[in-house]
């Protein structure tokens, strides 16, 4: 009986190739004692070394390292892998397609190999890809959704199957929905985890991408379930209503037709008595046959927080578009989620250093936003006071000497010029990050002026020297 001959494969040991590490080839399917020769390139030069080793140097990084394997009695086979000192994804459409819908997932094999803290991560496993967005979908970098077959903790997150890659197209540092997400979990504020990841599609080379969990329950809302809900002007969903002050909400969670219409006839109800209570003089509202504060319906804390890290990035997009909140199964409501912070901290246009966010942004959505009424309230300013100077230190150091900025600057510098020479926007990566360093010293600096007491704050919200409706 003639057995069926094996195509010979070259592959790598493991998929990492970052300095300092070998790199090992691996053959499959040939004769035994068949020799060997190894011809091995970056996409810039010709490699010196024949053996079938090779460890990458700086030089290499942000590029393809190929290696071509010629024997005496097979064709020659390559392998390729991609040098970076972050995690890598590999994304292969089926037949090579386009990925040009939201609405249209195309199949696709992921692998993904992690780096740096996660270089012992690897992933191998099917999926399906679909552009993602609004705006962002918009632009010539796109984002994608991402669906695995198979619930996985990519890089070390939450088990899920739900992903989010985000081009940060308009964002040239790469950095302000990450330093926007980890400040806000700092804080104890829900926020998604995520990781920085170049991104091969189709075997070319596509950007750098921060590879994020999705928002849900059971992941970034610890909880198994409840309400979740999103302000969005866009009001895009099928659940959806206006609330008493114009608010333009959106129901996620439930989703069925018939749970989802009768939480909407519920939150409807329960979003306009805490709109009544937040503008009543004394912020107490009748609610269920009994007088209610605000903060009877929305969690303090969570309204506090949410305002102040949004605040501190001057989010051009606060109260307007991927506001996100839940209702716990209790009934209590609480801010978040964060998410999308492209538009801040210098972006234009939110040059200005010196203003509220709060009173100053005048979208449709802004013009009656909670916020406007809850600076109103001694006991919410306190509050936010206390917030602030609580996690003054974490606030700090995002700018400051060897902190966040400084750490990602250097984490990022090799990818991110990658990046710039396919979708350079504005000045690009490294004028980016100065304008961010600088703007955020000179908010952290006019903030702690603003917060200095609780009369300076007063001050500052309800006496503005200068509002967008004065203009």
């Amino acid at each position: 009986m003639n057995m069926p001959e094996v195509e010979p494969v070259v592959y790598f040991e493991h998929h990492l190739a970052e300095p300092g590490r070998p790199l090992k080839v691996e053959t499959c399917g040939y004769m035994l004692g068949e020799k060997f020769t190894y011809r091995w390139k970056t996409d810039s030069k010709e490699l010196e070394t024949t053996e079938d080793c090779y460890i990458p140097d700086e030089g290499d990084l942000e590029q393809f390292i190929t290696v071509t394997v010629s024997s005496d009695f097979h064709e020659d086979q390559t392998a390729r892998v991609y040098c970076s000192r972050l995690p890598v994804l590999y994304l292969n459409t089926e037949n090579g397609e386009a990925i040009d819908s939201r609405e249209i997932s195309k199949a696709a094999e992921v692998m993904l190999q992690g780096a740096g803290e996660t270089a012992a991560y690897y992933y191998e496993g099917t999926a399906e890809v679909r552009g993602r967005g609004n705006t962002s979908w918009e632009e010539a970098k796109k984002p994608y959704k991402l669906k695995l077959a198979v619930r996985d903790g990519l890089l070390g997150m939450d088990m899920s199957k739900n992903w989010v890659l985000l081009a940060n197209y308009n964002n040239s540092s790469l950095m302000r929905n990450k330093l926007f997400y980890d400040l806000a979990a700092d804080m104890e504020l829900d926020a998604p985890e995520s990781f920085w990841v170049d991104l091969i599609l189709n075997g070319e080379y596509a950007g750098n991408y921060q590879l994020c969990e999705q928002i849900d329950f059971g992941t970034v809302i610890n909880l198994k379930e409840g309400i979740l809900l999103e302000l969005d002007e866009y009001y895009d969903e099928e659940m959806k209503f206006r609330s008493s002050k114009n608010q333009p909400l959106m129901l996620h969670k439930p989703v069925s037709d018939e749970q989802g219409k009768e939480a909407v006839l519920v939150v409807e109800k329960f979003i306009n008595v805490f709109e009544q209570a937040i503008d009543a003089p004394d912020f107490y509202v009748e609610y269920q046959g009994r007088q209610v504060h605000y903060s009877d319906l929305f969690d303090m804390d969570s309204l506090a927080r949410y305002w102040v890290v949004n605040e501190l990035f001057y989010n051009c997009d606060f109260m307007r578009k991927s506001v996100w909140f839940y209702i716990d199964p209790l009934g209590k409501a609480f801010m978040g989620p964060v998410w999308d912070n492209d538009w801040s901290s210098g972006n234009p246009p939110c040059e200005d250093w010196d203003r509220w966010a709060t009173l100053w942004f005048d979208a449709e959505a802004q013009k009656e936003q909670w916020y406007r009424s809850l600076i109103k309230d001694p006991a919410f300013r306190k509050k936010a006071r206390e917030v602030y100077w609580a996690y003054r230190d974490h606030i700090g150091e995002i700018a400051g000497e060897d902190g966040a900025i400084d750490r990602n600057y250097w984490l990022l510098y090799e990818a991110a010029l990658s990046n710039d020479r396919l979708w350079k926007y504005g000045d690009g990566y490294e004028a980016d990050v100065t304008l961010l360093r600088n703007w955020l010293t000179s908010r952290v600096e006019w903030l702690d002026r603003q917060f200095a007491t609780e009369e300076s704050l007063a001050e500052s919200l309800l006496c503005p020297k200068t509002a967008w409706s004065e203009i």
